[in-house]
């Protein structure tokens, strides 16, 4: 029967037979249906629509609120780390503020030159800008 995942899609589109990611723990999940508000199957969910995911690879138990479906090839933010004490957030962020430090998995369209935070200081961080 599969499992039952609700949600609103935040950005992109998921349809039926669509292989996505649950993460933080990194699953590969396939949607066999999708399903609009009012709890009709549809065949695609878009940017701005509450739906309901019917999906085959995970069990209810292994999902809690605040897991973030994506597509296989941009995984979700992983972790938020705390400030005063260092330690990684159980649950992963839905989005990161100026200031916080975050785990996250990014996608570049070419090389780029990036060493080891405590190696290197001058090449290891960078900035993210949105211009």
């Amino acid at each position: 029967m599969g499992t039952i995942l609700v949600g609103k899609v935040e950005s992109g589109t998921v349809k039926k037979g669509q292989s996505v990611l649950v993460m933080p723990n990194k699953r590969t999940v396939e949607v066999s249906a999708v399903y609009n508000e009012v709890e009709d199957e549809v065949t695609i969910g878009a940017c701005g629509d509450n739906i309901r995911l019917r999906v085959r690879g995970i069990e209810e138990e292994e999902i809690s609120t605040g897991f973030v479906v994506c597509s296989i090839k941009r995984p979700a933010l992983l972790h938020l780390i705390d400030k005063k004490t260092g330690r990684k957030s159980k649950r992963p962020p839905q989005y990161v503020k100026k200031g916080q430090k975050v785990i996250a998995r990014l996608e570049t369209q070419g090389p780029i030159c990036v060493e080891i935070f405590e190696e290197y200081p001058q090449l290891g961080r960078f900035t993210l800008r949105d211009e």
